[in-house]
């Protein structure tokens, strides 16, 4: 990782324009302000149809009247709901979208091809692969990705099967690996960009921020080729989800600063732990436009709030700045500015060439194998990993349902995971276990499953107690036997009110009783459990002969209770009261 220099703020040099990039805070969502040295005005995504306000006042701020270029970067509301109201506001003269045919689906983006009628503008043309925007002085805009294909494809895919034999581009089955990348470079200085870009094998997307980052080490053409860790600024996929920023992107990319469209309103956990910590690990700055969503535990909280972000580069140098103005105090407790602590404004070279040693390429599938032991009843699954990376989870499934998941503190390239399970929730019968692990940059495997089986419980024999009169009093009730598990008892006669029972509850036991009795109409018995000292623990009073109470006896002792059998109205000579007991 190249080192930053954490100097005073220097002015841009003389000689060359100035490429401005602005990460505008829309909290749930993404919008990014791109100002070219020759002064074109690019806006990539425009956050939820709810801060069209926010991305107005900061394009208005910036003394802009009209776009020249309007790009969305998938249909996804938190990208492009504002985009009708920006249509509206800014008439851009060119506006472009990923051409994924899905793009037509949503009301928002059918209100933003309508915006461009309304006011008479040129409507949006999906973007061809490898289209370039001449933003001025050699610096541009370019489309790496669109539509879930990159530039070169078969390049691409002959320099990955080098590594990987059998690779082959992945299918596009989730909106979000349809997202348009830009790559904005200037002489040396290069910025990503990529929507909700997938980056792993997960909640239904899949790896095509590798493609994308070889696209851009192989191209020919010289406003796209970067080097190997040559990308300066990586605006990360997905808010810093953990579908994003595979390892492999991250290591090929070199980024020395990190961006995060992120915001109090996410519903995801944004950004995710799984996303940033490798960022960190390697020294990568990471700035937020805001904080996640505090309450949510999935959120992670080690990258620094600092609001709107400003990037300006002469293409030899580049600036980090930021405006805390932008940080949200409404959705949830005021979060402070953490630029101060992260050394903004930074001033850093864009040269790579101290960038030192590559780490290693993800070059194979993690190997995995189950063992399945068992004592009384109680399961242990031990996972024997191996990965020239590492393992970065494991997860435990049961005829096909995750029944546990394990994240090693490290990636583990060698050795063993565990999780441990309860056979007596199982029901009985055959059973299949099985382990799935995953690389840190998103590679899986599976073990063959293990067969286990469940036998039928052994019935616990009926040992009844049957009612001894008189038993009207809990001085005369009747004793109930340890292994005693039914009570039977009668109500012959009008006198008979109340029958008492008394048995012993060990410490740390939860006793269950389930009582049935005569089902005529005018039955109606009540069912109550009391201490020694005649203190009531618990009580059912339905109506009818069917009543159920717990009670669990959390002390360090045995404990003697009572239970009371009371008869509210009429009698059975013929049907007697049965009481289920376990403990």
């Amino acid at each position: 990782m190249r080192l930053l220099a954490l100097s005073a703020l220097l002015a841009l040099s003389a000689h060359a324009g100035e490429l401005k990039i602005h990460a505008i805070n829309v909290g749930w969502g993404q919008s990014v302000l791109i100002e070219g040295p020759n002064g074109t005005k690019l806006l990539f995504d425009a956050g939820l149809e709810s801060k069209k306000d926010v991305v107005s006042n900061y394009l208005k701020k910036q003394g802009i009247n009209q776009l020249d270029y309007f790009l969305l970067s998938h249909n996804h509301a938190d990208h492009g709901g504002a985009a009708q109201h920006i249509v509206r506001d800014f008439k851009p003269r060119q506006s472009f979208y990923s051409g994924s045919p899905h793009n037509a689906e949503a009301t928002f983006m059918r209100n933003w091809f309508a915006a461009y009628k309304e006011t008479g503008s040129d409507a949006p043309k999906a973007m061809p692969l490898g289209h370039r925007i001449d933003l001025g002085d050699e610096a541009s805009a370019t489309a790496i990705a669109a539509d879930c294909h990159v530039m070169h494809e078969d390049a691409v895919v002959a320099t990955l099967q080098q590594m990987q034999p059998d690779y082959r581009m992945p299918d596009c089955d989730h909106i979000n690996d349809s997202s348009l990348v830009i790559l904005v470079k200037y002489r040396g200085f290069d910025y990503l960009v990529s929507g909700d870009l997938g980056g792993h094998q997960q909640n239904g997307q899949e790896d095509f921020e590798t493609p994308v980052i070889t696209s851009i080490q192989v191209s020919p053409e010289p406003w796209v080729r970067t080097p190997l860790r040559g990308i300066d600024v990586l605006h990360l996929g997905h808010h810093g989800s953990k579908t994003s920023s595979n390892l492999n992107y991250i290591d090929l990319a070199g980024p020395e600063i990190a961006l995060v469209s992120v915001g109090p309103n996410q519903t995801h956990g944004l950004p995710n732990t799984e996303s940033i910590t490798p960022l960190l690990d390697r020294q990568v700055k990471v700035l937020q436009t805001d904080e996640g969503r505090l309450t949510d535990s999935r959120t992670y909280r080690g990258g620094a709030v600092v609001g709107h972000i400003t990037i300006k580069t002469d293409g030899l140098r580049y600036q980090v700045s930021a405006d805390p103005s932008g940080i949200d105090t409404v959705a949830q407790p005021p979060v402070q500015s953490e630029a101060a602590s992260m050394g903004l404004p930074l001033d850093l070279p864009v040269d790579g060439d101290s960038a030192g040693p590559l780490p290693p390429v993800d070059q194979q599938a993690p190997t995995v194998s189950l063992l399945l032991s068992e004592n009384q009843q109680q399961y242990l699954m031990q996972a024997q990993v191996s990965d020239d990376i590492g393992v970065s989870q494991a997860a435990f499934l049961l005829d096909g349902v995750v029944i546990g998941q394990v994240t090693p503190e490290q990636p583990l390239k060698n050795g063993q995971l565990e999780f441990s399970f309860d056979g007596k929730v199982l029901v009985p019968g055959k059973h299949l276990a099985q382990v799935k692990v995953q690389d840190a940059s998103g590679k899986q495997a599976i073990s063959t499953a293990i067969e286990l089986m469940i036998a039928e419980p052994t019935p616990t024999p009926v040992q009844r107690l049957e009612e001894i009169e008189p038993n009207d009093s809990q001085a005369q009730a009747n004793s109930v036997a340890g292994a005693v598990n039914r009570i039977i008892g009668f109500f012959p006669k009008a006198a008979d009110t109340a029958d008492w029972y008394t048995l012993t509850v060990a410490a740390g036991t939860q006793l269950n009783l389930n009582m049935t009795g005569p089902t005529a109409s005018s039955q109606n018995y009540n069912l109550y459990l009391y201490g020694s000292t005649g203190n009531l623990l618990a009580k059912s009073e339905g109506k009818g002969t069917t009543e159920s109470l717990s009670y669990r006896n959390s002390g360090n002792t045995a404990q003697t209770v009572s239970i009371k059998v009371s008869r509210v109205s009429s009698y059975s000579r013929v049907t007697p009261y049965e009481i289920t007991v376990t403990r």
